[in-house]
């Protein structure tokens, strides 16, 4: 077909469009289940090097710690990240309504004006 050049170039569009769709219009829930997801294993990687170090043979896993805490950090922050997108998605909603409400009383001056016979102003 000519609209689409293979099947994994339809593929990549699609994944893409709807990444971009879940990260607009939840991105609570997105941010945060990466959050948890990244937290989650840097307490695992973590867990790892305890075991290690309780059976006497931890001084060979430090990259261990440096990875989970690596990871513990990174997940902490994309959970922070998390609730501020969260706020910018309620501000691009309270706008998006507020635009609304603009438009829809413009529109119904302009039609009340049109029918006293008043001129049209821009």
């Amino acid at each position: 077909s000519r609209l689409v050049k293979s099947i994994g170039a339809y593929l990549k569009k699609s994944v893409a469009t709807i990444l971009r769709i879940l990260v607009v219009y939840s991105p609570f829930r997105f941010f945060m289940a990466l959050g948890t997801l990244l937290f989650g294993l840097g307490v695992l990687v973590g867990l790892r090097y305890v075991y290690f170090l309780l059976i006497g043979e931890g001084a060979g896993h430090v990259q261990s710690v440096i990875l989970a805490g690596l990871l513990l950090t990174i997940g902490f922050q994309t959970a922070l990240i998390a609730f501020i997108a969260d706020l910018l998605a309620v501000n691009r909603k309270l706008l998006e309504d507020i635009q609304y409400r603009i438009r829809k009383f413009e529109s119904d001056a302009a039609s009340e004006g049109a029918r006293c016979g008043e001129p049209k102003s821009d």
